[in-house]
């Protein structure tokens, strides 16, 4: 026959210990979630997706201001651009392989060798590393 102590101290030891590993466990886990604050907050969802949206912003920003430069550094008289449309893109290739990358398209003004004013498109496509691949 097995002998059970009932007494009361025993029992506290033992929820004591449950509560001890309790907290354990969350402190363990609070250290190994890598969506928190610098402060040990939770980060939302929300804030999560818009610091990934910032940053494909920043990207799109970033190839634009390097094709408009190349642009502009191009032509016969750079003074004489104006643009009239811009649009930035992450698009997906359908060939071999499906790498993202960026494209600008940028349709702009400017004097041509003859003096005459023109409307001219370029499409620039860049990869995902922001190196320009492709001019047209």
């Amino acid at each position: 026959m097995i002998k059970i102590d009932d007494s009361p101290i025993k029992w506290w030891k033992v929820i004591l210990g449950f509560f001890i590993l309790s907290i354990f466990v969350n402190v363990m886990n609070s250290w190994n979630n890598p969506n928190k604050h610098t402060n040990g907050e939770n980060k939302s969802q929300a804030e999560i997706e818009n610091e990934y949206y910032l940053k494909r912003e920043d990207s799109l920003n970033k190839a634009y201001r390097y094709s408009y430069k190349l642009l502009k550094s191009q032509l016969k008289d750079p003074d004489s651009f104006e643009e009239i449309e811009n649009k930035r893109y992450f698009v997906i290739k359908q060939k071999k392989k499906k790498t993202p990358h960026i494209q600008v398209y940028i349709k702009y003004r400017a004097k041509n060798s003859f003096g005459g004013y023109m409307v001219e498109e370029s499409y620039f496509d860049f990869d995902k590393n922001l190196d320009i691949v492709k001019v047209h």
